[in-house]
């Protein structure tokens, strides 16, 4: 639930439309820029599906039944000459979505019509909620699990830093970068935007980073976390190859070893699969996330508590956690050792 949906519900106001329109503006305004790329782009799909397969044009609120037409067609419902156009307009891939993917344009077209304070909000109905319940549990019954990828555990790291020399500039860029993302388990969002003036040496072996805008903290004020042990050398080590004095962190490295522009999260994803593949590893099964995953993982075996783990995550509830922190910690539970 967003922000302006506890509000709508907790606020019963009569609000004048003009009000209610500069008031979609302040939470649009107060929301994340990627999530706000992310809910805007699925939106769209969702109505170039909508109106390629009925020739439905773009209207609110969205009726119920076109929201359970989305789910079932993109179950593996679609008519094939609908999917082949989708498909060549760039819109999806070919056959049936994950799970995951219609729920989250769900999400997104549920968070517009809260945004926008349009109502009823077809996404929150409850044969809605029940359709992709029951859609779930048939997918499980039928051996579809959930695609996650593997999370890149503190042995995985040193595979993958082993394939770093320490010589050449783009190497060190990447040692750091993986080390730094492990470290507290970084979202590729907060790697990007870290800056080098935000970096400060506290002990002789520490950093902190100050983080402004992450997905769990976005108020503008900073936080801190720290980057110690193998984490410092290796970014000590990239400030000193790169020179860089201020501005973003991690950047690009071209050719003659020419230090660019700041990186963006595909070239994160691109770095950390090059390095998995170098370290060879199969590709398939891992992404930047796989970072984020392998910090909560290894935390968990070591016995540490999850609010110390969520402490450094910035992670604001521990439902997220949860998955990771139970593989991580499961050989360490005693009735394992019944035997």
């Amino acid at each position: 639930m967003n922000e302006l949906q506890k509000f709508n519900q907790n606020q019963e106001l009569q609000l004048p439309q003009e009000t209610r329109e500069l008031l979609a503006t302040i939470f649009e305004q107060g929301t994340a820029p990627n999530t706000l790329k992310a809910h805007r782009r699925d939106v769209e799909k969702f109505w170039q599906w909508a109106n390629v397969a009925y020739g439905v044009m773009e209207s609110y609120p969205v009726s119920v039944e076109l929201i359970i037409q989305f789910i079932t067609d993109h179950l593996g419902g679609m008519k094939e000459a609908v999917d082949e156009k989708l498909v060549a307009i760039g819109v999806k891939k070919k056959g049936p979505h994950k799970l995951s993917t219609i729920k989250r344009r769900l999400y997104s077209l549920s968070a517009y019509h809260n945004a926008q304070n349009i109502k009823p909000n077809p996404v929150r109905e409850k044969v809605v909620l029940a359709v992709l319940q029951k859609s779930h549990r048939a997918l499980v019954n039928n051996g579809v699990t959930t695609d996650k990828k593997d999370a890149a555990t503190a042995d995985i790291i040193e595979k993958l830093v082993e394939s770093c020399d320490d010589d050449c500039i783009k190497d060190v860029r990447d040692k750091a970068l993986i080390y730094t993302g492990f470290s507290g388990g970084r979202r590729r969002s907060e790697l990007i935007q870290m800056r080098v003036e935000d970096l400060k040496q506290v002990a002789p072996d520490a950093y902190t980073i100050k983080l402004y805008f992450s997905k769990g903290q976005y108020e503008g004020v900073g936080k801190e976390f720290p980057l110690k042990g193998k984490a410092f050398s290796a970014l000590k080590r990239w400030l000193e190859m790169s020179g860089l004095k201020s501005g973003p962190l991690f950047r690009s490295v071209g050719r003659y070893n020419h230090v660019g522009d700041g990186l963006n999260a595909k070239a994160v994803n691109y770095i950390f699969k090059e390095r998995c593949q170098l370290a060879g590893l199969d590709v398939e099964k891992f992404s930047a996330h796989s970072l984020r995953s392998g910090f909560v993982t290894s935390a968990a075996s070591k016995g540490l508590p999850v609010w110390e783990i969520m402490q450094l995550t910035n992670h604001r509830t521990s439902r997220s956690v949860d998955d990771y922190y139970r593989s991580g910690s499961i050989l360490n539970n005693p009735a394992a050792d019944i035997l």
